[in-house]
């Protein structure tokens, strides 16, 4: 989602002061929420000019990175030669890593992860009919929803290890994307039991918050009612279902 269009204020990215690109990485997306936005603390909502090309340089280091990678993984697509179970499941392997990368680097990679989803679902189907067995079957599947999990781009960004979301800004974080953003998430996150109750019950407090300093009342009650909180007639009256 743009950042110019978070709270339904239209703003050009000159009259921020920042070029801002529609398909942001990691780093420079995670700019992109805190500027200006209520849903962080007060101190949190400036981005200096330092900031932003220090993001825009870790995004295109990624970027370069994960294009090394990629050659190189689809040259050996191209020589083939994977004749055993255990070489096709090592290069499937290699393949949904390289997916996750995408989804921690972001940016704008949607043609390779193309190629790569396409590969990958060559070689899931290939192991499939090699391996007719069910318990091997079911390990697919579970290894499948797995990486279904770790791709969601928001949960794979947060998860980096030199990820720029900090622990404290996770939720308000989250709260930050588009609506459908933040439902898959909180469906997902019912993996996590733990941190999906207490999300719900910190994102209720930074809305409540966040609505006392000009966040829009129905956006608040749409982010909340995406994350699973049922909403009274006012935003700020929130309890979780």
């Amino acid at each position: 989602m743009s950042p110019w269009k978070l709270w339904g204020k239209k703003k050009t990215p000159t009259a921020s002061g920042f070029p801002w690109s529609p398909h942001p990485g990691c780093f420079e997306r995670h700019l992109q929420r805190r500027y200006g936005n209520h849903l962080f603390p007060s101190e949190r909502r400036k981005v200096t000019m330092r900031e932003f090309w220090e993001a825009r340089a870790k995004d295109a280091q990624d970027t370069h990175d994960f294009h090394i990678r990629f050659e190189g993984l689809w040259a050996k697509g191209l020589l083939g030669g994977r004749t055993t179970v255990s070489e096709m499941d090592h290069y499937l392997r290699e393949v949904e890593a390289l997916l996750v990368r995408a989804a921690e680097i972001g940016g704008k990679l949607d043609g390779e992860v193309a190629i790569l989803e396409t590969a990958a679902k060559a070689t899931r189907d290939v192991l499939s009919s090699a391996v007719k067995d069910t318990e091997a079957d079911e390990l697919l599947k579970r290894v499948r929803a797995l990486t279904t999990v770790e791709r969601q781009r928001f949960l794979a960004q947060r998860g980096r290890a030199d990820t720029p979301i900090r622990k404290e800004e996770e939720v308000c974080s989250l709260l930050s994307e588009d609506v459908e953003t933040i439902r898959e998430v909180a469906h997902l996150s019912q993996h996590f039991p733990q941190w999906h109750a207490s999300m719900r019950a910190e994102a209720v407090e930074i809305i409540d918050r966040a609505l006392r300093e000009g966040l829009h009342a129905p956006e608040g009650r749409k982010k909340l009612l995406a994350l699973g909180v049922n909403t009274g007639a006012k935003a700020g009256r929130c309890k979780n279902s």
